[in-house]
């Protein structure tokens, strides 16, 4: 005997298979009838767990109808180009879209936004790491989603962020590549024979992101207060209003708040500044009409921006000639953080001069190089104990 059913349970039956039955009225039809939402289980136990957790999603008015969801391609394509395209950096937005493309669609992109679950994401990620990719890719493909599924909750097409405990195994420690001093020795010997070996040695002496380096203006530097100003950067992207196979450099602002910054200029860098604007001053003469002064401080012959890969190249070409491998702007980066610290320069002044978010960034990130230094002043306790 069926008994009667209990408040807010919705209808609770047997079917004759032995299966019970229940349904709950989720809105109405065009023609006003009674939309159901049906739920079988094997006990009524079962029935009324799934129709009391409906009642609850109805009563945050975020129920979803299954027949209706999108497909997650669909809904990840109409929250980056509708909600996102207009508030992103191009930088950011280009990665944001490889990012879906290339990792999210082949797995999951035909599966509907309700049938989505928080187990498909976990192996999403698990296999990633297999193939090899690093935690930071993940973690960022991660907070792409997070924001589209929240978007997608908000919008009453998905009932929850399925991407709230997923877990994300943590890279293993990589060791950055520093150039040690008698590397970079030869390398600022090779670049006094380069046009491009001022920009390379400015990178060494302050810390500056390439993009930061190639976007750099005159009207930054203050020659009486000796001091630079990063305020933007420049990048190749995506032009997507020609096609996606199309690019153009951008000037946009820095990667972050922190990243606008001023960093001091040393005597050795002051005599670098001033040779460079010498070398360009001549360049603009010879190439006459030819030139395009757009006030950059390392500049292509007729004053155009360097392009970061052709940058990239230079440097390569550099360090070979030098003798020296594995060298891209990443290490002239972590070289000049490495040589501040080893020179006994506090940790908030190279976080600030570095353009990290915080210090905890830059402590963990030169944590073998404090604690080395450490040890080598710990040495001269020898000496007084």
């Amino acid at each position: 005997m069926n008994r009667k059913r209990g408040a807010g349970e919705g209808s609770i039956s047997k079917r004759k298979n032995g299966l019970w039955q229940g349904a709950v009225t989720i809105g109405r039809n065009d023609d006003g009838s009674q939309k159901r939402k049906y739920f079988y289980g094997k006990t009524r136990n079962d029935v009324t767990a799934k129709i009391t957790e409906a009642i609850r999603e109805l009563r945050k008015d975020c129920f979803i109808n299954a027949s209706e969801s999108p497909t997650l391609k669909e809904w990840m394509n109409t929250w980056l180009w509708i909600y996102k395209k207009n508030s992103l950096k191009q930088t950011t937005f280009e990665q944001y879209e490889t990012l879906i493309r290339v990792h999210l669609y082949p797995a999951l992109g035909n599966k509907k936004l309700t049938d989505l679950k928080q187990e498909h994401i976990q192996k999403l990620y698990n296999n990633m790491k297999k193939e090899g990719l690093s935690e930071k890719t993940i973690r960022m493909l991660n907070c792409v989603i997070h924001a589209a599924f929240e978007q997608a909750v908000y919008n009453n097409l998905a009932s929850k962020n399925i991407t709230q405990y997923v877990k994300i195994q943590k890279d293993s420690y990589k060791e950055m590549r520093v150039l040690d001093r008698e590397e970079q020795k030869k390398l600022f010997v090779e670049a006094e024979t380069d046009r491009m070996g001022a920009a390379v040695k400015f990178a060494c002496m302050t810390g500056v992101r390439r993009g930061e380096l190639l976007s750099l203006c005159w009207k930054d530097i203050d020659w009486d207060k000796r001091l630079i100003y990063v305020r933007r950067t420049l990048n190749r992207v995506k032009d997507y209003d020609k096609s996606e196979k199309n690019t153009k450099l951008i000037v946009s602002d820095t990667k972050t708040a922190k990243s606008r910054r001023v960093i001091p200029i040393i005597d050795r860098l002051y005599k670098i500044l001033i040779k460079q604007k010498q070398m360009q001053e001549r360049e603009k003469l010879q190439a006459g009409a030819l030139y395009e002064d757009n006030d950059l401080v390392f500049a292509t012959v007729i004053g155009q921006p360097i392009d970061p890969s052709n940058f990239n190249r230079t440097l390569s070409r550099m360090s070979k000639r030098a003798g020296i491998n594995k060298v891209n702007p990443h290490s002239l980066r972590h070289t000049f953080a490495t040589r501040s610290l080893e020179a006994g320069i506090d940790l908030k002044t190279v976080q600030e001069v570095m353009g990290h978010s915080s210090i905890k960034v830059t402590g963990d990130t030169y944590m073998h190089v404090m604690t080395d230094r450490k040890t080598e002043e710990m040495r001269k306790l020898n000496e007084i104990l």
